[in-house]
């Protein structure tokens, strides 16, 4: 999924998962038993809705959901300038807005908390307009689809990965709660026919059965290979993932290192699994004798080869799980795609086109990621499902079987991402393309764009493809600087930008973007301007001789043109060049800076990345990984000046701008000169983080119920709504305490409401538990209480922020010029009627389809408390005193009339004597009036009620609920002649 929603697990991903576990799922899975959902290819995006805002809440990371989410401007403008991207997530979110405020008040308040408490994984799949070329139209909507080509535009709300903010502490946690996604499938589904019109249909994914093997083969052969697997490393049923992992790496450890001392051992296990606490390199390799030199090389080896060791200790394991799945999902149909076999048709030819073109690409890295990916997928004829995968939960876990979409992705990738060091490749017939369109004529022959670009960005690669329309050939020189000053680190972790990161990613962005005619190359100069003076002055002394005509390439930022003060100085060679500065490319409004760039990438923040700094379709993960597994650290231990001179060393040979590609430093050196290499990556350090947690173990929950827990920590211990309900609990103590002086919260606006709550649950009381005749009246009271509380503290709201607006508003009303808006005949006339008061909006408005009986005791209800209300609430003045005041009003309220409902279904009998009970038991006896059919006549219950007198049809009717037809009307009899013989003996009395 990516994004908030991190990484999804794989069976092989989770070191807590037991041998017999995993035996268990496959045994489940092949017999039909595994049921969870189709998992999807698209754009991952958390949803809210904000129902004191009346307004949409979207989430991509983890800044978003602790600011409690974008609305849809905020939204649109991260995702701004984005092409098809904006216009898939702008649009689909318009599409849940108005699927949401379709739903009644008290619905949206159940699913998604008073303002945007609950937070919904969700996946948007744009496949576009299948008429769309943008070569013709640019505005077209292309879609948005990464390998998988489905038919419809869906917002898809997943099952699972779903989390609950805590507005006081702006804190997060998972949100474990299937009645409230079945709620929410259920109102979206009841909304879809007022929302015929919406561009995307928002939906709960759907559950399903994975379907069993037709075949007992596939299991007995997964089985086997686990069986012999564990049987090879030593391992039970009852060993973990995990288990095999520590026993492994210590084993490999003892083989390369039988020598090491154990207290030296376990450190260095502990190093190797990543593990909280472990030491560092420097200081194992302190415990072993300095002389000792073979036993300190292969220490340094094993930590540097640890992410290689986790690779080969897992293979197997992962080959298992791999190609059963793939078992498991062949045939699997997607339910967003019309024509199944069409599309696998499709992913085959494309995948068979792709491997063909990265054989002939002579480029090594391509093929050993398809060596590896080939392995995985074995054959061709394994692509056999449009199906991402499969997700389902076991033993409070979510995993997927995703067959061979992953390799297939991976293989795809190659042509779109690229990956690592490999830029993006080309596919043959676009080249092809491109070599039989007709050259046009250029101004120039070449344009210079010089800089550092530590890192360079979007507005950079925008200034390089404006120049490509202009000149033959685009020469990007990338200046090295030297000083302390100039060096360009990462803010937090102190790794190094150096040029050929720069170069990797300007070759990345080139070809992404399809410009074909740049050249990056690295100068030995340490500033842009002396960069372009060395490679002009080596044309003007070129023996060739022939006129070259150049443009300069500047930003108008900064005054960068005016750097270039001697240009004039080329004017009697072959060298004619011009400076052209252009506008440089701002997003969102604000300009691009470099800086900002680097702490995104130190940050590892993706969602930043791809949004603000890289072109459209550039991976952030790859960026990432080229600088992270590239970067040098400067150790704190060594002096600056001599660890810039060796990073000169690694420093590159231009000789005359042969265009050459240059070679690049090599990591032993910094090593070995002081320095080291960063090489763990993103999924490395989330299967650490795993890793770790197996080891250490698990801290379990322990939640006290009845007592209120207020701190962070304890919070988290808390169920869904848990908090809320121990605060009415503590409110309700309050209120019954009266002698007792109360120890007030920690908030304001918990005391306030605490205050509130004495003089308005009263008078909500006596009206809810009067209405007895029908369960319809005391649903329509509460919901005509809450819906208008809303609508009261809405003006509240408006007002606030209108008055922080300041001056700024009355200065508007000031420049209004009052005369341009009167006519001649309007000054003649002179109003003797007093001005009208604008008429304000009622904050108690009929809800349609709800009892008017419980409508009208609610209005009498909030007559009486409006004004109580918004005098609580005015009293605040603390935007966080509101809004806990705001959210937790609506939960006791609607927790306090759920305990009156209760309150009335349980109430207890009335005290009674022995002489009534005597009376009563003589009057229960069948009287006489009772109609001889009652007694086993022939006539159908039905056709007595149509001799019952006019009062006595309503209680039969009620009787209905509870007993049988016949015995209904034999209760409804007796009660009517029971009044009957009452009102005799009182006028004999």
């Amino acid at each position: 999924m990516g994004g908030f929603a991190g990484h999804m697990m794989h069976l092989n991903d989770n070191p807590n998962l037991t041998f017999g576990q995993m035996k268990d799922i496959f045994e489940k899975a092949s017999k039909g038993k595994l049921v969870g959902t189709e998992k999807t290819d698209g754009q991952n995006l958390f949803l809210s809705y904000s129902v004191r805002h009346q307004e949409p809440r979207a989430v991509r990371n983890k800044g978003d959901i602790k600011k409690g989410g974008m609305d849809p401007a905020a939204l649109a403008s991260k995702f701004a300038d984005r092409g098809d991207l904006t216009t898939t997530f702008v649009e689909s979110f318009d599409s849940f807005d108005r699927a949401v405020k379709s739903l009644p008040i008290e619905t949206q308040i159940k699913i998604f908390g008073p303002d945007a408490n609950n937070f919904y994984n969700a996946e948007i799949m744009n496949p576009g307009d299948p008429d769309c070329d943008p070569e013709e139209d640019p505005d077209c909507d292309a879609g948005t689809a990464n390998v998988v080509n489905y038919d419809t535009r869906s917002l898809l709300i997943h099952r699972v990965g779903h989390h609950r903010r805590d507005k006081s502490t702006g804190e997060t946690e998972p949100l474990h709660n299937e009645e409230l996604v079945k709620e929410l499938e259920s109102a979206l589904v009841h909304a879809q026919q007022s929302l015929a019109d919406n561009k995307y249909k928002v939906q709960v994914n759907a559950i399903q059965n994975l379907r069993a093997l037709s075949s007992d083969k596939p299991l007995e052969h997964a089985m086997a290979r686990l069986d012999s697997f564990m049987s090879e490393s030593g391992l039970t049923d009852s060993n973990t993932i995990g288990d095999y992992i520590i026993k492994t790496i210590g084993q490999n450890i003892d083989n390369f290192l039988p020598q090491l001392d154990e207290k030296v051992r376990e450190m260095l296990l502990k190093r190797v699994l990543g593990q909280k606490g472990a030491k560092s390199i420097t200081q194992i390799k302190a415990q072993i004798p300095q002389e000792d030199t073979e036993t300190l090389s292969k220490v340094q080896e094993m930590v540097d080869e640890n992410k290689s060791i986790f690779k080969w200790i897992m293979f197997p394991l992962e080959d298992i799980v791999h190609d059963f799945a793939v078992e498991m999902l062949r045939g699997l149909e997607s339910i967003f795609i019309l024509d199944n076999t069409q599309e696998i048709k499709r992913l085959y030819g494309e995948v068979e086109e792709a491997i063909e073109e990265i054989k002939s690409s002579g480029n090594d890295g391509a093929m050993q990621i398809l060596k590896r990916n080939m392995e995985k997928l074995k054959d061709l004829k394994n692509v056999s499902t449009a199906a991402e995968g499969f997700v389902f939960d076991y033993d409070g876990n979510t995993y997927k079987f995703t067959g061979t979409f992953a390799p297939v992705n991976q293989i795809l990738g190659l042509f779109k991402y690229g990956r690592g060091d490999i830029p993006p490749l080309k596919r043959k017939k676009k080249i092809k393309e491109q070599e039989q369109e007709i050259a046009t004529e250029k101004e120039a022959d070449i344009a210079l764009l010089p800089g550092s670009f530590k890192p360079p960005h979007r507005g950079h690669l925008s200034l390089a493809d404006a120049y490509s329309k202009v000149a033959n050939e685009v020469v990007i020189l990338i200046s090295d600087p030297q000083s302390e000053k100039s060096i360009r680190k990462l803010p937090v972790s102190g790794e190094i930008v150096i040029p050929e990161m720069a170069k990797d990613l300007w070759e990345t962005y080139l070809s992404n973007a399809g410009i074909d005619n740049a050249t990056v190359m690295i100068s030995p100069s340490p500033s842009p301007v002396g960069a372009v003076y060395d490679y002009l002055d080596n044309l003007a002394t070129s023996p060739d001789g022939g006129e070259v005509k150049i443009i300069l390439g500047t930003s108008t930022k900064g005054g960068d043109e005016e750097r270039y003060t001697d240009l004039d100085r080329y004017q009697d060679t072959n060298v004619n060049v011009v400076s052209r500065p252009l506008e440089p490319l701002s997003v969102g409004g604000e300009d691009l800076h470099a800086s900002d760039m680097r702490a995104a990438i130190d940050n590892m923040d993706v969602d930043d990345l791809e949004t603000r700094f890289l072109p459209s379709g550039v991976s952030g993960e790859h960026i990432i990984n080229i600088i992270k597994s590239q970067a040098p650290i400067l150790d704190p231990e060594e002096d600056l000046e001599e660890t810039s001179a060796m990073a000169g060393l690694g420093g590159t040979d231009v000789g005359g701008y042969s265009g050459k590609p240059n070679k690049k430093r090599k990591p032993t050196l910094f090593r070995e000169e002081g320095m080291i290499m960063r090489e763990e990556m993103v999924v490395e350090l989330k299967f650490r983080e795993m890793i770790r947690k197996r080891i250490t173990g698990k801290i379990k929950d322990n939640k006290n119920e009845g007592v209120i827990l207020i701190n962070e920590n304890q919070k988290k211990m808390l169920d869904e709504y848990h908090f809320e309900y121990a605060l009415r609990r503590c409110i309700r103590k309050m209120i019954l305490q009266e002698k007792t002086e109360p120890t007030p919260h920690n908030n304001t606006g918990i005391n306030q409401l605490s205050d509130l709550l004495k003089k308005i649950v009263p008078i909500l009381s006596v009206g809810f538990k009067s209405l007895t005749t029908d369960e319809q009246q005391r649903t329509s009271y509460r919901s005509h209480i809450i819906n208008a509380v809303i609508n009261a503290l809405a003006p509240a709201q408006a007002e606030d922020e209108i008055d922080s607006a300041g001056d700024e508003t009355e200065l508007a009303e000031v420049d209004l010029n009052i005369e341009d808006d009167i006519g001649v005949e309007d000054e003649k006339f002179i109003d003797i009627d007093p001005p009208k008061p604008e008429e304000e909006e009622e904050s108690f408005k009929t809800l349609p389809g709800q009892d008017l009986t419980g409508r009208n005791v609610a209005q009498q209800s909030f007559d009486r408390i409006e004004r109580i209300i918004l005098d609580s609430y005015d009293v605040l003045d603390n935007e966080k005193d509101q809004d806990l005041f705001y959210d937790y009003l609506l939960t006791n309220l609607k927790l306090y009339f759920d305990k009156f409902e209760g309150e009335l279904a349980g109430s207890e009998a009335e005290p009674t004597t022995d002489e009534y009970e005597a009376e009563k038991a003589e009057e229960e006896e069948l009287p006489e009036e009772t109609p001889a059919e009652l007694e086993g006549g022939a006539e159908e219950p039905a056709a007595l009620q149509e001799k019952a007198p006019p009062g006595m049809k309503k209680d039969v009717e009620a009787l209905k609920r509870d007993h049988s037809d016949e015995t209904a009307f034999k209760i409804a009899w007796g009660n009517y002649n029971k009044k009957k013989k009452k009102k005799k003996k009182k006028k004999r009395s």
